[in-house]
Formats: C-alpha cells, structure tokens, sequence
C-alpha cells in the first residue's frame, strides 16, 4: 500500500498499478506504452476522485481517496449530507472527469505542444476520459450513475428505492456486459458481469429492509450502543439494545441489534438464548455470528440448523471444530455420507483423538459402517510411525 500525504490523503493498493498495466499492455503492446497508460489512469483516475473529495470538503466532511484494482474509492468522514448534497458529490466525480476531457482534447486540438508523443498522451487522455465518464454514468451500482439513481429513488421511495435502484442495476448491467461481450471488449464485459453479480447478493440480503432502517434517532441509538460494546460495557448495552429490538421489530437494524444481543449472551456461555435470538434470522446474519450460531444450535441439539449452515460457517472458519459439531449432527441423522465427510474434515485439520471423539452415544448407529470404518483405518495408517 502506497501512501501519498496531503489534505486529502490517497492510498494506492499494488492491485491498482497491476490492473492499470493489464490495461496499458492490452492497448500498447510495449513497455513504455504501458507506462504511459499507467500514469493516464492515475492521474485520470485521481481527478475524478478529488472532485468527489473536494465537493466533500466544501459540505464540511473530511475525505481519503483509495486507488484499488478497477477504479477509486473516496471515502468520507463527518456528518451524513442531505440527498441533494449527496448527489452533487456524487456529480462531482464525472464532472472533473468530463472537465480533463476537455482541457486534454482543446490542447491536443490547439497543437500547443509540437511534440508528437506529448499530443499522443494528450489524445488518449481525451478519449479515456470522454469514454469512463459515459460508461460511469450508467445507472448501475456501483457506478456514479447508479448512485445517481440511487439517490433519486431514495428520495422518492425512501428505504425502498434502495432496493428499486439493485433491481435496475442488474438489468442494466447484464445488459451492458452483454453489448461489450459482443464487441469484443472482454474486461469490461467481465466487470459489469461482476456488478450485476454483487448487485443481486446486496438486492437478495436487502430483502430484509424495514421502514425503520431509515430512521435517523434509532440510527444514533445503535451508534451510541457501539461505543458502549467498544467500551466493554456489556451490562449497559444489553437493556438499550433490547429496547431497541422492540422498537425496530424488523429489519436490518433489528437484525443487527439481535446479532449484538446474542454476542453478549455467547460471551456468559448462554447458548440457548443464542440459538433463540439468531436460529430466526439466520439466513440475514454476519459469517461470524453464523459460526456462533452453529455452536449454539450444536449446544441445543438443533441437528437440523447445525447441517444446514455448517458448509458456510467451515468456508468462513475451516475449523476443526466447526467439522466435529457437523460430523455428530450428521450421525445423529444417521446421514453416513456427511458423517464421514466431516469427520474427514476434522482429522484433516488436526484432530487426533477421532476415536474418543466417536464414543459418543450419537454415532451407535453410523461407526460400525464400512464407511466409517474405512475412514478410521486410513486416519490410523496416517497416525502410524
């Protein structure tokens, strides 16, 4: 990570120069091309970055500027701005784009310069910038356009516009990734494959969205909630927080609250106040709390919830543990198949005592299998000396 100081400081990831020098080999064939396109991405992309940065400042936030693989990031700090201060920061990022557009094309067009090299970077500063300004205002997320529209339909529809501005996203992108696939331009076709993608996983965990999830006192609350939990004050967070579930009744600041809730409960070992609180909602929470949940579940004998997100929680964690709770829940299900293959998991990640582990009443009925029996006989060969 590079790191450039300044008012508005700007981080600069590896990926970035690696995806700008893809992009400069693809359109120069040569070294020094790709350097040149190098520097015409950076700076074009900075451009456009300060005047989301800039606009920032002007509505009293403070800003840094993320330059990461395919483009940039601005994020703020300070107080939240109303939708039409949004949107003209928003606005800004295109519109310092479109402006090193012209300044480029009138000097390459005044021939000020006699250096041919000089009117080439000129040119091409030009075209990229005109051609990034058009395909960033496309009404798709996370494109400035799409937060254009985003912004709009919030204001119209309120929480739901959210949800109305995915829908159009996906559409669109498809769309798009299809027109660009067609002509030949891969990357960029791959890239709105990629933002139709995110766009329905963000559209499908959204489904949860509630009117109160637009609410700016209870948004405070939780913010003031957090602070205490940073704090460690556990005991003074749990009443506030479950007022707060009361008054949300759903959605994703309930969801959230209930999450904080149940973390509090694992931390005292409560693991039937866990799997009440989280085994509702389990299909809209964090991959950690899902681990949390899948313990508790396991604690309560809910084999049922344990088999079912126990593939997500060992993507998340590979996780001895997370594969024995898996392997006695399979067994108790008499399901041999997956019983095998989480104890395979288990002894994979380092558990030695497979066979203690196995005295457990639960597996009676599956340990004497060809099956397991097999599995048991390959874990002691690896065991022997």
């Amino acid at each position: 990570m590079f790191q450039l100081p300044g008012k508005v400081p700007v981080s600069i990831t590896p990926f970035f120069f690696l995806t700008a020098g893809l992009i400069g080999w693809i359109n120069s064939q040569s070294l020094f091309g790709t350097l040149i396109w190098i520097g015409i991405i950076f700076v074009s992309i900075l451009i456009h970055e300060c005047g989301h940065a800039y606009s920032m400042k002007l509505f009293g936030q403070r800003s840094r500027i993320e330059l990461v693989a395919f483009g940039g990031l601005t994020v703020p700090d300070g107080p939240r701005l109303s939708k039409g201060k949004e949107f003209l920061v928003v606005f800004a990022g295109p519109f310092f784009g479109f402006c090193l557009f012209l300044l480029s094309a009138f000097l390459y067009r005044s021939q000020i310069f006699s250096n041919p090299l000089l009117n080439g970077i000129l040119w091409t500063t030009a075209a990229i910038n005109l051609f990034w300004t058009a395909v960033n205002l496309l009404p798709v997320l996370p494109l400035d356009g799409g937060q254009l529209v985003r912004i709009l339909l919030e204001s119209i529809f309120g929480t739901k516009g959210m949800r109305y501005a995915l829908l159009s996203s996906i559409a669109i992108a498809g769309g798009v990734g299809i027109i660009f696939l067609i002509g030949g331009v891969f990357l960029i076709s791959v890239l709105f494959f990629i933002f139709a993608f995110q766009n329905f996983e963000t559209y499908r965990r959204m489904k949860v969205i509630a009117p109160a999830d637009g609410n700016e006192k209870y948004q405070n609350e939780l913010a003031s909630i957090e602070e205490l939990l940073v704090e460690g004050r556990l005991d003074e967070a749990l009443p506030i927080l479950e007022q707060l579930r009361e008054k949300t009744k759903q959605g994703l600041l309930y969801n959230l609250c209930t999450q904080y809730v149940a973390q509090i409960y694992y931390k005292q070992k409560n693991f039937t106040k866990v799997h009440e609180l989280l085994a509702p909602i389990y299909k809209d929470i964090a991959p950690l709390e899902l681990v949390m949940l899948q313990e508790a579940a396991h604690a309560v004998n809910d084999y049922d919830l344990v088999l079912n997100i126990s593939p997500e929680c060992f993507q998340v964690i590979q996780s001895p543990e997370i594969a024995l709770r898996a392997a006695r829940a399979a067994a108790a299900h008499k399901d041999i198949r997956a019983t095998v293959g989480w104890l395979s998991s288990a002894a994979a990640g380092g558990v030695a005592n497979i066979d203690e582990f196995m005295k457990d009443p639960v597996f009676e009925d599956v340990k004497n299998t060809k099956e397991v029996q097999e599995l048991l006989e390959k874990i002691h060969k690896k065991k022997a000396p």
